[in-house]
């Protein structure tokens, strides 16, 4: 199956069974209808991307963000970490670039922070 495919049956996972992970109704909340709104990344978007960070991204990852790039408010990748229930949202590439330029204004490894981590 392709990932696409993959991604679209989670989109109705989502919507069918939001109150079994504690979400928002999708529907509801219009989450759904602004995910709906997204649209992919262009390649131009994506090599830009990887020329500002020095990263080649994977294949896989390319072609999600294709896609849609981001989900917004709609929690599209629902998981669980040890006994937590947790829902992650993917992040559009501007806001990766805005938030890593927020909190991270130089280039670091997080080896440098070994207090932290």
């Amino acid at each position: 199956m392709q990932l696409i495919d993959q991604i679209k049956q989670i989109e109705k996972y989502i919507c069918e069974h939001f109150e079994e992970w504690d979400l928002d109704d999708p529907v509801e909340e219009e989450y759904l209808d602004d995910y709906q709104e997204i649209s992919g990344a262009s390649d131009e978007d994506i090599s830009a991307f990887e020329v500002k960070f020095g990263i080649t991204l994977p294949k896989d990852f390319k072609e999600l963000y294709r896609y849609k790039n981001g989900s917004k408010y709609l929690s599209i990748l629902p998981c669980v970490i040890g006994e937590s229930e947790m829902p992650f949202n993917l992040m559009s590439l501007q806001t990766v670039t805005n938030t890593k330029e927020h909190f991270q204004n130089r280039d670091a490894l997080l080896t440098e922070f070994t207090d932290y981590f």
